[in-house]
């Protein structure tokens, strides 16, 4: 019996997306908002808005991102009208031993909002030199973060992944979703 192995993870890294000077911005930001701390994911955390003016460079990396993973993935493309980036996106801050441990995809929630994500997308804002990244075991890949690169995967649970505690360092990452179209939602559309 022949089985077919799938050779794509569908996990884009799109390797210096934005620049470490624009990393450091946000992260100073984060810094000096008071940001609340959850126990169970073991990260501190706040809501940024997409549209703000210290996110441009991360919109303009983010869409041309998403128009790229979009040619290679044509479906897609069939359906432009009915997605949109989330405007409020997170950064996170993990202190050194810390991760969000449990195994998790996007679209999994008992709340209705998180079962039109449709992908996931996060920006390292800091270079982690030992650890600390993401894991998908489903396809043994783990990332290494680096200040300013961007993963971009779905949000099924075919991509379930968990964070990698790193082992001396802090890690913050910047993340949000893609989503199907809410009437009257408010969020930025790709097409």
């Amino acid at each position: 019996m022949n089985f077919f192995r799938a050779q794509d993870n569908f996990i884009q890294i799109t390797k210096g997306a934005v620049s470490k000077r624009d990393c450091d911005t946000l992260i100073e930001i984060f810094e000096n908002l008071n940001n609340d701390y959850d126990e169970e994911r073991e990260y501190s955390a706040c809501l940024m808005n997409i549209l703000s003016p210290e996110c441009i460079s991360f919109r303009n990396a983010l869409i041309t991102s998403l128009e790229k993973y979009g040619k290679k993935y044509l479906f897609l493309k069939s359906t432009p009208d009915m997605q949109g980036i989330s405007m409020e996106f997170n950064i996170q801050k993990y202190e050194p031993q810390k991760a969000y441990r449990g195994l998790h995809c996007e679209d999994w929630d008992p709340h209705e909002t998180h079962a039109k994500r449709i992908m996931g997308w996060m920006f390292y804002l800091n270079t982690v030199k030992k650890n600390g990244g993401t894991e998908w075991p489903h396809f043994n890949f783990k990332s290494k973060p680096k200040a300013g690169d961007l993963y971009i995967w779905p949000a099924g649970w075919t991509h379930a992944h968990r964070g990698v505690p790193a082992d001396e360092e802090v890690k913050y990452i910047a993340t949000g979703w893609v989503r199907l179209s809410i009437d009257g939602e408010n969020r930025l559309k790709l097409c």
